[in-house]
């Protein structure tokens, strides 16, 4: 025997339509929403896995940090050599820069290293730098006044040094990067240009360096709207590297 649905007919602006009755209507009903709701199911499912998935990540990253860190305490512990000192120094600026905790610790560490090294000049470039990370720090929390005053404190210990040592390729891709990577309220714009263009001419410039002032030369030029320039250098960079892509 067939079955029989219920509907019936109607219209409306002189379109016709069927209308599902009672009880199917409910049924159909109550089939969609259990259908939407399990779809939400799934991606909140999907949602939470990422989450933790992420907190997992970040969790063994702090962990293998913590791990990278001790062991290069460790070691300047057993040598107090400058190199290690240094290579301490290095770190703290380079990767040890997740929490503001950190990056004091950091300046603590470098602060002791040039009490004991004063003639190892690259401790002092390592804390002008990790100054203006300790500001950009502060910035995120929107405490502007801490932000300014340790941005402004890391770039006068680079500037001086860089007065001192104008050619120093290590001096200048670290105040080059960071003079391209602060606000424009700074006026460090032209102090990228000038530093990074002349890691690319400078003959010494060991590759690693070079490359990095590149890339980052290539950031100032879009600041600074030039789009001819980035054109050349884009043009040079394939030349001198045709295995790598600027972007």
């Amino acid at each position: 025997m067939k079955k029989i649905i219920p509907i019936t007919r109607g219209s409306c602006k002189n379109q016709e339509y069927l209308i599902l009755l009672p009880p199917i209507r409910n049924k159909f009903a109550l089939e969609v929403a259990t259908c939407k709701n399990s779809i939400k199911e799934k991606y909140f499912c999907m949602w939470l896995c990422i989450m933790i998935l992420t907190m997992i990540s970040c969790q063994n990253q702090t962990k293998q940090l913590e791990l990278t860190k001790n062991e290069l305490k460790t070691n300047y512990q057993t040598s107090s050599s400058v190199d290690d000192a240094v290579k301490l120094a290095e770190f703290y600026n380079l990767k040890y820069t997740l929490k503001q905790e950190q990056i004091e610790e950091g300046l603590k560490d470098i602060a002791l290293f040039k009490s004991l090294y004063p003639d190892e000049l690259k401790l002092h470039i390592l804390e002008g730098n990790l100054y203006t990370v300790l500001g950009g720090a502060y910035a995120k929390k929107m405490d502007l006044e801490k932000a300014m005053r340790n941005i402004t404190k890391g770039f006068d210990i680079m500037d001086e040094l860089l007065n001192q040592y104008p050619d120093n390729s290590y001096f200048l891709i670290y105040r080059g990067i960071n003079s391209v990577s602060v606000p424009k309220m700074f006026n460090r714009l032209q102090y990228a240009l000038s530093d990074l263009k002349k890691l690319i001419d400078m003959e010494n410039t060991p590759d690693e360096i070079r490359i990095l002032a590149y890339t980052n030369y290539a950031k100032a030029l879009k600041m600074n709207k030039d789009k001819n320039g980035l054109k050349k250098l884009k043009g040079e960079f394939a030349t001198q590297y045709p295995h790598l892509k600027l972007k």
